[in-house]
């Protein structure tokens, strides 16, 4: 079940997304899959907001979730998103400039497990993700028919004593360089 509203005159988004789901399979921290019998509700309020000034840009995004039954499905209680940026186009329309920070940011919870060996993600209870910020940057550059990225991801890896997973024992990369182009030839 999904509902949602723009409220114009606040430029603002909401979107309420639930789920009723009875049977759920889910797995143990001995990998062997299970069956939750009894109905099982996962929602999820989205709240967003676009903020614009002249060249300035701020992107919000707040999530609150809920889980009916945190043994099967495991989700943080909160998540925020968050993008400011300086947006232009400069030479006479011919280069598309755009610079910023990205954050997120989740409360913490119990994240799952993964195990290769059967290739499934676990309900684990063994240690607590989240409750600290995951910090970004960006420039995309578009020339014509041409998108041009570079992005710094997890910049405030290895500063504090903060270990950052995925999943149990699956820390995600540290501070990482990407950049890529992507280019669309017309006739």
């Amino acid at each position: 079940m999904n509902a949602g509203v723009y409220l114009s005159r606040l430029k603002l988004n909401v979107l309420l997304q639930s789920s009723f789901t009875k049977n759920q399979l889910f797995y143990r921290e001995d990998c062997l899959p299970q069956t939750y019998n009894d109905f099982v509700a996962v929602s999820t309020l989205s709240i967003g907001k676009i903020v614009r000034f002249r060249s300035l840009g701020w992107d919000n995004k707040l999530e609150v979730n809920n889980s009916g039954n945190e043994n099967v499905v495991s989700i943080p209680l909160a998540a925020i998103f968050s993008s400011i940026y300086f947006q232009k186009d400069l030479f006479k329309n011919a280069l598309g400039l755009k610079i910023g920070l990205d954050v997120n940011y989740f409360t913490e919870y119990y994240g799952y497990g993964y195990n290769p060996a059967v290739g499934v993600f676990y309900i684990q209870e063994e240690k607590k993700f989240g409750n600290y910020p995951r910090l970004g940057g960006f420039v995309n550059l578009k020339i014509k028919t041409a998108f041009i990225f570079v992005k710094i991801e997890n910049f405030n890896s290895g500063i504090g004593d903060r270990t950052y997973y995925g999943a149990l024992h699956y820390p995600l990369p540290g501070r990482t360089l990407k950049f890529g182009v992507n280019w669309t030839f017309k006739d």
